[in-house]
């Protein structure tokens, strides 16, 4: 797997292990930032493409995350599912 990129909003998405693997339970991680005030929780939205297949390759993702209040940053993990079948190099997008 590997993980482009796509930034809008008041945050940014860092894609911080930008591979993941089926063998080994090798996960990928995004890292969702932002600056500023951070007395509030913050929530953002985001949709999942790329030719990997959500909830197939790798477990689901809620289409969203919390920011907790005092935090400047949480973390988005890819986990694939080893199915055991030979598949070509896939993608996760957020954006």
């Amino acid at each position: 797997f590997s993980f482009p990129l796509v930034n809008a909003g008041p945050f940014t998405l860092t894609a911080t292990d930008a591979t993941a693997s089926e063998a080994g339970n090798d996960t990928g991680r995004f890292t969702v930032s932002r600056s500023g005030d951070t007395t509030t929780a913050l929530e953002v939205a985001y949709t999942v493409s790329g030719n990997a297949l959500h909830g197939t390759d790798y477990l689901a993702l809620p289409g969203f995350l919390t920011i907790p209040a005092g935090q400047s940053s949480a973390d988005i993990v890819i986990v694939p599912v080893d199915d055991a079948q030979g598949e070509p190099a896939q993608t996760v997008v957020l954006q």
